[in-house]
């Protein structure tokens, strides 16, 4: 795990996403406070990130952002900042299908579930969560 490594930094807590790499930013979250179930922890500083993010972050990566929040407050069980996220995602960028399917999946069941499942195969008809969100919008 050592080769073709330009640079490496210490990060506090736990990851669970991948890195995402706009222009010459690199944008990271890891979980480092605020216990919610034990053994699980919030991603407070990414609220930070997103507050004050930088001149040029486009609504797109807005939206990736705040959906990858959402995504790990909902594995933290917290399921209303997890939904605050998905929407301001949803908000920032329609387009952006996974973040539908974020919120289908937060959800669970009901009529919201469905119609975010629906937007998710509207955007994104063939994609890898098509089948998972098919079978949920029925």
């Amino acid at each position: 795990a050592d080769k073709n490594i330009k640079w490496k930094s210490a990060l506090p807590g736990r990851g669970h996403s991948s890195p995402i790499v706009w222009g010459n930013q690199i944008f990271l979250t890891t979980d480092i406070e605020g216990e919610i179930v034990p053994g699980a922890k919030a991603v407070k500083h990414m609220e930070d990130v997103l507050a004050n993010a930088p001149a040029g972050v486009t609504a797109e990566m807005q939206a990736k952002l705040w959906c990858e929040l959402g995504v790990n407050y909902d594995a933290t069980r917290n399921k209303d900042k997890a939904m605050q996220s998905f929407t301001v995602g949803i908000e920032q960028y329609r387009f952006y299908a996974d973040c539908h399917y974020y919120a289908c999946r937060s959800l669970g069941r009901g009529p919201e579930a469905k119609e975010a499942c629906k937007s998710y195969l509207a955007l994104s008809p063939n994609g890898k969560y098509a089948a998972d969100a098919e079978r949920r919008s029925k």
